[in-house]
């Protein structure tokens, strides 16, 4: 985390919360949420339930903490998730519903727009 934190004391809070959820909507329609885990990506994880709030994507918020909490996954601890070659990827892919987070998380209003919703309303700040 060291790395972002860095980063992220550099930045205003709402570039911050921009860049955290443009990773991870591109994580998620580039390859979905395990992909997004697998990934480096997976560092600025413990930051998007908070940023999803504080754009009012709270259906996403919600899908995202019910996948964490009945799956028990520590969103701080992301280390088990770390891969080295196409089968520990494939394992990662078995390890939970990957694919019905996935078509809830497609089925939802996009998360573009309340980025740029959001963006919009807080031009100011970038």
């Amino acid at each position: 985390f060291s790395s972002e934190e860095t980063a992220f004391s550099e930045i205003t809070p709402a570039c911050r919360v921009v860049y955290i959820l443009s990773i991870f909507n591109m994580e998620l329609n580039n390859g979905g949420l395990c992909q997004f885990f697998v990934n480096p990506s997976r560092s600025v994880a413990p930051y998007i339930e908070e940023c999803l709030e504080t754009v009012g994507a709270e259906e996403h918020r919600q899908l995202l903490a019910e996948f964490i909490g009945s799956n028990q996954i520590d969103l701080q601890d992301l280390d088990s998730f770390k891969v080295f070659s196409i089968q520990g990827y494939r394992k990662q892919t078995e390890r939970y519903d990957f694919a019905s987070f996935d078509d809830a998380f497609y089925q939802l209003p996009s998360l573009e727009a309340y980025i740029v919703s959001f963006i919009k309303a807080n031009i100011s700040d970038f």
